[in-house]
Order: C-alpha cells, then sequence, then structure tokens
C-alpha cells in the first residue's frame, strides 16, 4: 500500500495546525470586534438618551414598545396622536390622576413625579397592580380601587353611579397638574375635577374619545376650554384647560 513520505505527512500536520490556529484567532477577533461594536452602540445610545428632553425620551421609548409582543406594563392602548399629546406633557415633578388604569399607568408614569390612578374594575385592578412591581419606578405609582355606588346599565355610567369613584381623589389633598379621564362617567370626573380643585394652577386635563359628542359637554357645560387636540386618530384625544 502506498503511503506519503514523513515530511508531507508533517507538512500536512503543520498546516492543519496553521488553519485551526488561523480559524480560533479569526473567531476570537470577530467577537471582539463585535463586543466593542456592541459596546461602541450603547453608548451612543446612552448619550443620545442623555441628550434628549422627557418628550423624546417618552416618544423614543414608546416606539421601542412597538418592537414587543403586547405586554402589560409595555403596551399603551392608545393611537399614535395620543401617545404624541400625553409625551408632550410628561415631565420632572408632575403630578398626574388618572382615572382608568392600564397600559398608561405602567408606562407614562415612568416620565413623571408621582401617578395616582383610580380603578372602579375589581377584577381588573389587580392585574394591573401585579405589574407594578416589576416596573424599577412603581414607587411613583399609587392605585386606589373605588367600585360604583349603584348598578348600571350602561358602559359609561353615570355620576351617581360612580359618585365615590369620582371624589375620592379629594380626600387625598393634592392638586394635580395632569387629569387623564379615561375611566367611567368621564364627563362627571371633569365636573368633579372642577367642583374639588384637582387641578394645579395652570394644569390641564386629557379625555380620551374626544371624538364622542356627549364629551364636549366639558366644554359647553362644564367649564374646560380646548387647549390642543388630536382630530386625525381613530380615537381622538384633547387637552383641556380652566380659565
Amino acid at each position: 500500500m502506498y503511503s506519503l513520505p514523513s515530511s508531507w505527512m508533517r507538512l500536512a500536520l503543520l498546516l492543519a495546525m496553521v488553519f485551526v490556529m488561523a480559524l480560533v484567532f479569526m473567531l476570537h477577533l470577530n467577537t471582539t470586534i463585535r463586543e466593542e461594536v456592541d459596546g461602541v452602540r450603547s453608548s451612543l445610545l446612552e448619550c443620545k438618551e442623555e441628550a434628549m428632553g422627557v418628550r423624546e425620551k417618552c416618544l423614543y421609548e414608546y416606539n421601542l414598545t412597538l418592537s414587543f409582543t403586547s405586554t402589560m406594563g409595555r403596551t399603551v392602548m392608545l393611537d399614535r396622536g395620543g401617545v404624541e399629546l400625553m409625551c408632550s406633557v410628561m415631565g420632572p415633578g408632575v403630578r398626574v390622576l388618572e382615572y382608568g388604569s392600564g397600559g398608561s399607568t405602567t408606562f407614562f408614569s415612568q416620565f413623571v413625579d408621582q401617578w395616582v390612578s383610580m380603578e372602579h374594575d375589581t377584577n381588573w385592578a389587580p392585574k394591573v397592580r401585579s405589574v407594578l412591581p416589576t416596573l424599577p419606578w412603581s414607587d411613583k405609582v399609587r392605585l386606589l380601587v373605588v367600585p360604583r355606588d349603584l348598578p348600571t346599565e350602561s358602559f359609561e355610567g353615570t355620576p351617581e353611579e360612580y359618585r365615590s369613584y369620582i371624589d375620592k381623589p379629594a380626600e387625598l389633598a393634592i392638586q394635580f397638574h395632569l387629569v387623564i379621564d379615561d375611566g367611567r362617567a368621564r364627563v362627571g370626573v371633569g365636573q368633579g375635577v372642577v367642583d374639588h380643585k384637582l387641578l394645579a394652577p395652570g394644569g390641564r386635563m386629557i379625555i380620551h374619545d374626544w371624538e364622542r359628542k356627549e364629551y364636549k359637554k366639558l366644554v359647553s357645560e362644564v367649564g374646560f376650554m380646548v387647549d390642543r387636540e388630536d382630530t386625525k386618530s381613530k380615537r381622538q384625544m384633547a387637552l383641556l384647560k380652566l380659565d
């Protein structure tokens, strides 16, 4: 049987060793370069985020949520125009009162100083409450559960049916820079905000589903004026102010 000379075998073995060493070196080099690129990318993102204002950071974080599966804590059930309006009124030192807890509670609360959320649904509230401990900013959020006082035959409900829910925030003796009216009995909530003087000077109230004609009573009867509004979205939103 024919066999290669020992010199050829040694050369083949040497070439194989060189190839393996080169392969190991290239893999190590690729890993090192990737780590350096990732490090530079992270540094650039950190610098970018540090340079952002609250509105820009809010929209940036919202855009990131669009790449995730819908999950409480990072899912906002608002149209884009509504998100932009919400982000524009977030900021350090801002105290928020919200009627109707959910994704907005767990997401937008990271951009303010204090967030109080009113919830009437005793079945829904535990789901929101279970998410709060997972949020780095959970200490900013307070969830108050106040069931309706009377049975209701409608989804919206009346101020009489939700009287305790409407009036509860007055017990906190706090004025808020922003009130979000996105729960039940919304016109009644707006009236409660006025009656209990819940808005701090210069404060605003956001009303969701502004396209519904009955909510226009907040302007025609309760005394609010339109500051800004999103009328392009399917579910519209308005930022209201008092005289």
